[in-house]
C-alpha cells in the first residue's frame, strides 16, 4: 500500500488497498499528486490508473477519466469499477460523450 492507496481509495473497488473515501472527502490536489507519484513509480498497475480517472472525474474532467479508465481496462480488461465509470460516462455523462 502507497499513499495513493490511502487518499484516493474507490468506494466498492474489489482491488482497493485501503479504507475507501468518499468524494467529499478527497484532497483532491493531494489525492491527485499521490496518484501521479504512483504511476510514474507503478505504470501498469490498473488500481493506480481508476484512482486518477475517479480524481478526474470528480474534477470534471469527463474525457481525461475515460482515457485513465481505458488504460486500467487494458491492463486489467474486467476491472469493475473502471467498466462501471466508462458505462456511467457513456450513458449518464455529458452529451458530447454519449457519441463517442
Amino acid at each position: 500500500m502507497i499513499e495513493a492507496d490511502i487518499l484516493a481509495s474507490i468506494p466498492n473497488d474489489k482491488f482497493s488497498q485501503s479504507d475507501p473515501i468518499e468524494n467529499e472527502q478527497l484532497d483532491r490536489r493531494v489525492a491527485l499528486a499521490a496518484c501521479r507519484a504512483a504511476l510514474n513509480e507503478f505504470p501498469e498497475e490498473p488500481r493506480f490508473h481508476a484512482q486518477l480517472g475517479r480524481l478526474l472525474e470528480v474534477l470534471e474532467k469527463p474525457a481525461s477519466t475515460i482515457l485513465s479508465d481505458e488504460r486500467a481496462l487494458e491492463l486489467e480488461p474486467k476491472y469493475p469499477v473502471a467498466l462501471h465509470k466508462l458505462a456511467s460516462l457513456r450513458f449518464f455523462g455529458s452529451e458530447e460523450l454519449r457519441d463517442l
